[in-house]
């Protein structure tokens, strides 16, 4: 059976619906006169109407885990792995769209609007028996300030200092205003470490968290095993052990979940949805991704620095067919290089659409009246199907495209470098506006553009440090207002996102980036 898309938040409010009728049946009162006999009668009753749930689940996904270390990798499938295993001082609720307590129970932001005051949660333990205090924040993020990856090395670099008032209180001051700060301390990489297992085993140490899950077993790309941690200070999961495992091969990877050797296949091929759909046994999922795929120039170099041309060619791409091609259909259009579900998204920006007669007026109007030629650089086989339309569909317009297919390496390797004429890539953006910086600082390298607006840069900083939410809801859209007519970049799409699952699966709570949390997994037998 196909389930509807649906908006995240109505889809994690179903599942926690049915999470909530399934633990309030059988509830009732028991008579005090009740005879030792009717006491064990109600108990058989009861244990009788409560359903039984699988002990050992597997969930599998293409991509390979290779670390357990937060602060040592951030990508979507470490981060699922560190949402089981680890906390962070706060917690954002994909279904409320809001930041909640986790290991911090409540917190202040002073007047001065750099100095932060966290409320510990205490009698939470760690993996390994230890206590979680203060000196462990303030520990962790010290650590993470030298981490090996400059996407956690920025997040930790806003710190200026920190003071450990009490063993549960804990003061931050920030070197500037950043009003993202609850959002940037609830990413995985902020998670919360364990000084004692650390300088214990700084290889395996950072593994130990307070998390739901207890690392037991792990096989480097290969799987990870985990244990219920029964010491867990929130909720505890119904299931013992949860296996993560690496299947390549989308068809692999769906056989298993129709043998039953797996209880969850994470991103199946589009061409293979029907067969889940049509298992009575299984269910799909699907829902509106946060990757945004984009056509980048280089505009530091010809013809990508030509502002008509490019102009000429957003206008000559026709998207529907490129999402049709590329993505079976299962896509939606992107109109601004933003995350739709980030703050600040400018709705009313309506981009670029297909219009062939205005792409051949500012082709003329451009440096290149009479056609040019120009490289296309990617890699993955959506994205190279998605270059090969778009390679026939300028041609309209006099432009020449070659495609240049290169693996990963080779790709960050090149574009870092500035080699590539354009490209045509994907970006997962985060739920916090500033995330977008990435993508627009010039000497980033996520910048595949090499785009370098002063007034961008100057919004950039100005909507980190307002307080004030319509101003800095003002400021993004302006951002957005001059990427749109610069067109550096080209936003084409989102691609929708699918999960194939065991149709007696319950507890997950769904993430628009691929970031789900599987805390709470569990699959009635």
């Amino acid at each position: 059976m196909k389930k509807s898309l649906l908006p995240i938040r109505i889809m994690a409010l179903t599942l926690s619906m049915v999470i909530l009728l399934t633990l309030t049946t059988g509830c009732g009162a028991k008579p005090e006169n009740a005879s030792q006999t009717a006491d064990n009668k109600a108990s058989e009753e009861t244990a009788s109407a409560e359903p039984a749930y699988k002990k050992d689940l597997v969930v599998a996904a293409g991509t390979k885990i290779t670390n357990t270390d937060p602060q040592s990798i951030n990508n979507v499938q470490h981060k699922r792995l560190f949402l089981l295993t680890h906390d962070t001082l706060a917690y954002y609720d994909n279904e409320k769209k809001e930041i909640i307590p986790s290991l911090a129970t409540s917190w202040k932001m002073y007047d001065d609007n750099v100095t932060w005051e966290f409320k510990l949660r205490e009698g939470v333990k760690f993996h390994n028996g230890g206590n979680f205090t203060a000196d462990d924040v303030i520990f962790s993020f010290e650590r993470g300030k030298k981490s090996a990856i400059q996407s956690a090395r920025f997040m930790f670099s806003y710190i200026k200092s920190m003071e450990a008032v009490d063993d549960y209180t804990v003061k931050i001051v920030l070197d500037k205003p950043n009003m993202d700060w609850l959002q940037l301390l609830s990413q995985p990489v902020m998670s919360i470490l364990s000084r004692q297992a650390v300088e214990a085993d700084e290889k395996k140490g950072p593994e130990i968290g307070t998390g739901t899950w207890v690392h037991k077993e792990f096989a480097d790309s290969d799987y990870v095993l985990l244990s219920r941690f029964n010491d867990y200070w929130g909720e505890l999961p119904k299931a013992e052990t949860l296996k993560l495992v690496t299947i390549p091969e989308d068809s692999a990877r769906l056989i298993a979940l129709q043998n039953g050797e797996i209880d969850v296949c994470i991103d199946p091929n589009n061409s293979e949805l029907n067969i889940i759909s049509d298992d009575p046994k299984l269910e799909l999922i699907q829902y509106k991704g946060t990757n945004l795929v984009y056509f980048a120039f280089n505009v530091s170099k010809a013809p990508g620095n030509d502002q008509k041309l490019r102009q000429a060619i957003a206008y000559a791409i026709n998207y529907d067919d490129v999402i049709k091609a590329s993505y079976e259909g299962l896509a939606e259009k992107a109109s601004s290089f933003w995350g739709w579900h980030q703050y600040g998204y400018a709705e009313d920006i309506e981009g670029y659409n297909y219009d062939l007669e205005r792409a051949k007026k500012l082709m003329s109007e451009s440096g290149y009246p009479n056609g040019t030629k120009l490289e296309i650089m990617t890699n993955g086989q959506a994205r190279v199907i998605a270059a090969q339309v778009i390679q026939a569909q300028l041609k309209e317009i006099g432009v020449e495209v070659a495609i240049n297919e290169v693996d990963s390496a080779g790709f960050t390797a090149q574009t870092n470098a500035g080699e590539h004429e354009s490209c045509l890539y994907g970006i997962t953006y985060l739920t916090y506006g500033d995330d977008a910086r990435r993508t627009y600082t010039f000497g980033s390298t996520t910048n595949k553009s090499f785009q370098n607006n002063a007034r961008i840069h100057e919004l950039m900083d100005l909507s980190l440090e307002e307080p004030d939410p319509k101003k800095r809801l003002s400021y993004y859209h302006e951002w957005q207002e001059i990427a749109n007519e610069e067109v550096a970049v080209i936003p084409v799409c989102y691609p929708l996102g699918a999960m194939g699952i065991n149709k007696n699966v319950d507890g997950i709570e769904y993430e628009p980036g691929g970031i789900h949390n599987f805390k709470n997994l569990s699959v009635a037998e």
